[in-house]
């Protein structure tokens, strides 16, 4: 193992370990998938790498045969995958699997993130590929599904960032503890799956949400606060969940499919303007031609002159 930063036992100081498998270690991350063995093979361990991203094109996103998970432990900023951009910052773990595109440093923000990277390989060099999921499912014996991006209750946040970091140190004992080392990512798996199982809860949560918006969006008084209490949650975490899934929230979602009925109506009815806003849920003519002309950039009446 190559140690590149001599101030890596510092949690504070930038850290980066490249870590070569021996030929003798344990077993115990191990898979057998389709008939082959895959071993396990730590590539890195990172702390507090960071980055301040400058204005301009994103960068550019790459696909690699390997497996990350990223803490962040500081800073606020974006990252990619398959071309779109999420918001991360303090708090938040993203898990990136073989052959998912993704780039951790977009242009604008300024992020901190412990990170681990790792792999299976067969004997002939062939790299596992599955999602992180079914992963963590393989091992763990039982169902999981855990988003990308999560966010974690302070207590588990604080479990993983000391599962990392300890991970890291105990890396840079020679001869390295692989029992330890593999030991430590048992636990790091078994908080994951913890989380997958919160994040089922709030899959199911923003399922339940589309769908009633799909079908009340019309509605007269369908509020956020409204939607939120027929769902027994609150706003701000209803709007999370659904914005993290969806990546607009559900007052945007619902303007947008009374958008795309208002259109319809507008083009293939002779109903009054006043009276497609009733029947879309509007409280008056004036909301409804201000919310169509901030929505389709025209107003209802050039619509129906086509």
């Amino acid at each position: 193992m190559a140690i590149i930063d001599e101030d890596l036992s510092k949690i504070d100081k930038i850290g980066y370990v490249q870590a070569k498998r021996p030929e003798q270690m344990p077993i115990l991350l191990d898979l057998y998938h389709d008939g082959r063995h895959y071993r396990y093979e730590l590539l890195t361990a990172n702390l507090r790498e960071a980055y301040r991203g400058k204005r301009g094109p994103d960068r550019v996103e790459h696909t690699h045969a390997v497996y990350h998970i990223v803490l962040y432990v500081g800073g606020n900023g974006l990252m990619s995958c398959g071309g779109r951009r999420y918001a991360v910052g303090q708090g938040k773990v993203v898990l990136t699997s073989p052959g998912m595109a993704h780039a951790f440093t977009p242009p604008g923000g300024e992020v901190c993130y412990h990170a681990l990277t790792f792999a299976l390989k067969s004997e002939g060099g062939r790299s596992l590929a599955v999602g992180f999921s079914e992963l963590l499912a393989m091992y763990m014996g039982r169902d999981v599904r855990i988003p990308m991006i999560s966010e974690p209750d302070t207590e588990t946040f604080a479990i993983l960032k000391d599962g990392i970091e300890d991970n890291v140190q105990r890396l840079q004992c020679q001869p390295v503890d692989w029992l330890a080392h593999e030991n430590g990512m048992i636990r790091i798996f078994e908080c994951l799956c913890q989380m997958g199982v919160v994040a089922n809860q709030s899959d199911r949560l923003v399922a339940r949400a589309k769908r009633m918006l799909d079908a009340r969006f019309a509605e007269h008084g369908l509020t956020l606060a409204a939607l939120a209490a027929d769902l027994h949650t609150v706003p701000e975490h209803l709007c999370r969940m659904f914005r993290q899934e969806h990546g607009i929230s559900p007052v945007r979602y619902r303007n947008q499919l009374r958008t795309q009925a208002a259109r319809a109506l507008l083009r293939n009815t002779h109903l009054p303007c006043k009276a497609i806003a009733d029947r879309l849920g509007y409280s008056d003519l004036y909301t409804f031609s201000k919310a169509y002309r901030r929505a389709a950039g025209r107003a209802p009446s050039c619509e129906r002159q086509g």
